[in-house]
């Protein structure tokens, strides 16, 4: 909430990238790919930034604070009090996925899969963050045409290689 005026701003998300790894960050609605090049001595990271909602790509060099590699060094930057917030705001976005799921989840019948009283019941107090691992589309197709009967995926890759 605003203290001047009572409203409520949303904030932007954030989040840190090692740069000696090149890789890929998705958020669901964002995706920002990590490229690091090399010139000469100089390392010069770039972050492509892509608004899937509206089809426009840009890459931009990335602030000298995503280049940091240890945690120390990145509250020497920010202050604690920041880094803090950043990590809680972080964590609350963690811990609310997994339940968002299950309100989401249907079974066959079209009918909510948990309950609002079977989602309350769990016990949160445990709970810790998990890494996810982000996976590419190709890796994705290769995963669910490796789970398909050899007689279905023969006959999808006959269609797709027909069409």
């Amino acid at each position: 909430m605003s203290a001047q005026n009572g409203t409520r701003h949303k904030k932007p998300a954030s989040f840190f990238i090692d740069p000696q790894f090149a890789g890929h960050y998705n958020s669901g609605r964002h995706n920002a790919i990590l490229h690091v090049k090399t010139l000469g001595e100089n390392i010069m990271s770039t972050i492509e930034v892509k608004a899937n909602k509206v089809d426009r790509t840009i890459r931009v060099e990335q602030p000298e604070i995503l280049n940091l590699t240890s945690l120390a060094d990145i509250v020497e930057g920010l202050g604690e009090e920041h880094v803090l917030n950043i990590v809680q705001n972080g964590l609350k976005v963690a811990f609310r996925a997994p339940i968002r799921t299950k309100l989401e989840k249907k079974d066959d019948n079209g009918d909510f899969e948990f309950t609002d009283e079977t989602i309350l019941a769990e016990d949160y107090s445990d709970w810790k963050p998990t890494l996810r691992v982000t996976k590419s589309p190709e890796e994705k197709a290769l995963e669910l045409l490796g789970n398909l009967p050899p007689e279905l995926r023969a006959q999808i890759l006959a269609n797709f290689n027909n069409a």
